[in-house]
């Protein structure tokens, strides 16, 4: 993942979907990349996990200033960061009507390197 990519997608006034920013958001947590940026970017990525449209990397990772990230494997199914708690996010917001196919971008989201 190019980093001026996510840093792009992450922008305050830029112009995507909310999927899309799903989708560049989440290959960045799960490279790390996220956390390795200035702290607006981390908690931008966090926020996004808090909001279960991101999950947990595959593995976990140490921020900029040495913090542990867990891995979405570290916590409990159901909690913030688990894919349990991204898919029902997801499920709710196509309820809504702010997302267009929960699952297909659950399935998106799961299976990024």
């Amino acid at each position: 993942m190019d980093v001026n990519y996510v840093e792009f997608v992450l922008d305050e006034g830029e112009d995507y979907s909310l999927e899309d920013a799903a989708v560049a958001i989440q290959q960045g947590i799960n490279s790390g990349m996220v956390w390795r940026l200035e702290g607006a970017r981390g908690r931008q990525a966090q926020a996004m996990i808090d909001a279960g449209l991101c999950m947990l990397g595959k593995v976990g990772y140490k921020d900029y200033w040495g913090n542990y990230v867990p891995s979405r494997f570290e916590v409990k199914d159901g909690s913030v960061g688990s894919p349990d708690y991204c898919r029902e996010a997801l499920e709710y917001l196509e309820d809504r009507g702010e997302i267009a196919d929960a699952t297909a971008l659950f399935r998106q989201l799961k299976e990024l390197p």
